[in-house]
């Protein structure tokens, strides 16, 4: 028998599938490399496909909701990714100290900017707001996990923190990371720390002076006080 979980995301996909471009498609499939395959829908119309289908369906348990996002994820077409990271948004009084593993798993799953960098800052950034105990024991481990999305959610996760960032976590996540090739590490690291020098400038500025950061990283940074 079909779970809900399953019966949900089975409404999702045929009204998307009512709705799909295949002149718009390639495009989108384009913009990320053509890593992943598209209906062809862009954010607003999907968005609003979303709003008619929550009204349709019955709220879901967390358990539920965690099945919904993992079936969601599994599947081939992108959107579909889309659609679980904004009804993860929407309801967040559902989640619950487990999710973060949820978070973890979606990180590491068909991995590319235009869903872990959501993950990273809406997601788990929000859930260690409300779940801070748990905070560094994971992004320790991320930060040492070897995978590219992993330490990019560590270093960008406190990207909207201001002033509760913890400056001398992210100082430590940067350093390690310093050497790297990759590009979306080398952009993170710069990402986060110009977040943070709307906040404290002059503590980026002297950071950035003596880390030796890869010339990406340090352009990044200091990009607002550049200008």
């Amino acid at each position: 028998m079909n779970s809900i979980a399953n019966i949900y995301l089975e409404s999702v996909r045929k009204a998307y599938s009512d709705n799909a471009n295949a002149e718009k498609a390639p495009a989108m499939q384009k913009y990320v490399k053509d890593k992943f395959s598209y209906f062809g829908i862009k954010s607003p119309l999907r968005r609003a496909i979303d709003k008619n289908i929550y009204l349709i369906n019955s709220k879901l348990t967390s358990a539920e909701s965690i099945d919904l996002v993992q079936t969601a994820f599994a599947a081939n077409e992108r959107e579909l990714q889309y659609f679980a990271l904004d009804y993860l948004l929407k309801d967040k009084k559902l989640w619950t100290i487990d999710y973060i593993f949820l978070f973890e798993e979606m990180v590491a799953t068909k991995s590319w900017w235009d869903t872990v960098d959501v993950i990273a800052t809406r997601l788990v950034g929000e859930y260690f707001v409300k779940f801070p105990e748990s905070e560094f024991e994971f992004c320790d481990k991320w930060i040492h996990d070897g995978n590219i999305w992993l330490a990019r959610t560590a270093i960008i996760h406190q990207l909207h923190y201001k002033k509760k960032t913890n400056f001398d976590k992210l100082k430590e996540f940067c350093l390690i990371w310093k050497h790297s090739d990759e590009f979306f590490i080398r952009k993170g690291i710069g990402w986060a720390l110009r977040h943070y020098s709307r906040t404290d400038p002059e503590g980026v500025k002297e950071f950035v002076a003596w880390a030796d950061l890869k010339k990406l990283s340090e352009k990044e940074a200091l990009r607002l006080m550049n200008n």
